[in-house]
């Protein structure tokens, strides 16, 4: 499936119209001061058919009004992951990843209900946490906590 045609089968399911999505996309447009973010009823229908790739501007207003990542979006159009794997190939020695370590950020860690106190295990139950997800909330823990010392350590 192409993704211009994923992308008119998540707003199908939604039950949006194409005019629904620029109504939509007109708001995000004006919250962010940009013109950018707004996608006309005429570009949707280019989008969607293939005649047209959405900037990122436009990906983020679809992310927005089909609630979910840009990052799954793009990932119709790109392999993501193959970036890191590309950069590590090209061994270029005055660039580095500074960002995560190749594999981590897609690397799962499970948390058990109830052991947990940072919020995670609770919201997703034990379902595997992105592991730059949690270490992204102990340091937020710890910086958040007057000790200290995180409240998963304690």
């Amino acid at each position: 499936m192409s993704p211009g045609e994923r992308l008119r089968n998540a707003r199908t399911r939604l039950g949006l119209t194409t005019r629904n999505v620029e109504e939509m996309s007109r708001k995000v447009a004006i919250e962010k001061g940009n013109e950018d973010f707004t996608i006309s009823h005429a570009r949707l229908i280019q989008i969607e058919n293939g005649e047209s790739t959405p900037s990122i501007y436009k990906l983020h207003s679809l992310g927005a009004i089909y609630g979910c990542g840009i990052a799954a979006l793009l990932s119709f159009y790109v392999d993501t992951s193959e970036a890191v794997r590309q950069h590590l190939s090209l061994n270029h020695a005055s660039t580095h990843i500074v960002d995560f370590n190749p594999g981590e950020a897609e690397r799962k860690i499970g948390f058990p209900v109830g052991r947990s106190t940072c919020g995670i295990a609770t919201a997703l139950g034990s379902a595997p946490v992105p592991l730059g997800l949690y270490r992204a909330q102990r340091l937020h823990d710890v910086s958040s906590s007057s000790s200290g010392v995180s409240r998963a350590d304690r």
